[in-house]
């Protein structure tokens, strides 16, 4: 399994230049394959933007026709840009990217929004939003919540995001990796108000660190994870949340015979003798600097959506390289998104947790029985 640190590049770039190269990333890492069979150049392995120019969302446009791998598509009007690019995204099975104008502008889309998500496409409709500071001037091109023609048919869409800080960034990228991920594809609207688009952005994550499995675990994910807790020198951890608590009786075995620690969040306190504490709003136990000691390289996250009141929030709980794996059955939980994950490898697995512990038990180490030699006649 190759993947890397789910950590941040340094370069500086405006939003709009960061989404753009978003794009591009969540490109490589989402293309299915691609249903046109006949004879493809170098267009069906780059990403395309289809726009209809307008001064709201210049930037965007700028920066997609600056980015050596993405093809800046003019068009005439809004509905044409979204065909377009479901056809796109079907013929090279990469998302396709739209850039929408303001106000009006984005019911242009709407009617081709439903055909995308009917076929199967993948695709980003980038619309800018009017800032606050000039929300209620009564402009016809105003987008805001004052007139939110942005979103008008939201219901259409696999999802709807808005951006109101550029410190959000991170958390929709993930987001987005999450939806592209998924074999049926998605359609997903992200609105920026236009005076973030040109304020410098913080450096994404690493989305190629996050691996996101099917449903029912293969046998060859399944494998590698044998692989990650059998680990020479370095013991495994589990980390036991809410949806682990119904399998309690199971996962004693389990640590026992991967020779592993294990801690819960406060929802599955005790479910497991010898835990090493609690994270989270009702912490116990020095965790983090147990795991230092311990050398811990894989944690296995089961049934926990490490959300801050669960210990997600602690930037400090895990060593450096502990390869996290994450089983949760919930598919919104967003793979990578826990600050305690950032900066470590991480394998999200979206499965029922009963269906995950039956095909690790299949590969689990068998218990190592002592044998017992019976006392000498004539000792006690």
């Amino acid at each position: 399994m190759t993947v890397l640190a789910n950590t941040f590049d340094d370069r500086e770039q405006t939003l709009a230049e960061r989404q753009i190269e978003l794009v591009v990333t969540l490109a490589d890492l989402c293309a299915r394959p691609p249903r046109w069979r006949g004879e493809r150049d170098e267009l069906g392995h780059i990403s395309c933007a289809f726009f209809l120019i307008s001064a709201a969302n210049l930037a965007w446009v700028d920066a997609a026709a600056a980015h050596p791998r993405v093809r800046a598509v003019p068009v005439s009007i809004e509905a044409m840009g979204s065909f377009a690019a479901i056809e796109a995204s079907i013929a090279t099975g990469r998302p396709q990217l739209v850039i929408s104008g303001s106000g009006p502008g984005t019911l242009g889309h709407l009617w081709a929004i439903a055909a995308a998500r009917a076929q199967g496409a993948s695709v980003l409709v980038l619309v800018p939003r009017t800032p606050p500071e000039l929300a209620g001037s009564n402009d016809i091109q105003e987008a805001s919540y004052d007139q939110p023609l942005h979103v008008v048919g939201a219901h259409l869409y696999d999802k709807v995001i808005a951006l109101e800080a550029v410190a959000q960034m991170p958390r929709i990228a993930r987001t987005l990796r999450q939806l592209f991920a998924r074999p049926q594809g998605a359609v997903v609207q992200l609105s920026v108000p236009t005076n973030l688009l040109v304020a410098l952005c913080p450096a994404l994550p690493r989305l190629d660190a996050v691996r996101i499995e099917l449903p029912s675990p293969s046998a060859a994910t399944i494998a590698d994870v044998a692989e990650l807790l059998s680990g020479p020198g370095k013991r495994p951890a589990f980390l036991f949340g809410s949806g682990a608590v119904a399998f309690r009786h199971r996962l004693g075995a389990l640590v026992e015979r991967w020779g592993a620690v294990h801690f819960s969040t406060p929802a599955a306190a005790a479910i497991v003798p010898g835990s090493l504490g609690v994270i989270g709003n009702a912490a116990s136990g020095d965790i983090a600097k147990r795991l230092l000691e311990l050398d811990v390289s894989c944690l296995v996250v089961l049934g926990s959506r490490l959300a801050i009141a669960s210990g997600g929030g602690d930037g400090a709980l895990l060593p450096a390289g502990c390869h996290v794996v994450h089983v949760d059955a919930d598919h919104n939980v967003i793979a990578g998104n826990a600050v305690a994950t950032w900066g470590h490898d991480v394998t999200f697995i979206p499965s029922d947790i009963g269906t995950f512990l039956d095909a690790l038990e299949r590969v689990a180490p068998t218990p190592q029985i002592q044998a017992v030699t019976p006392p000498e006649k004539g000792t006690s």
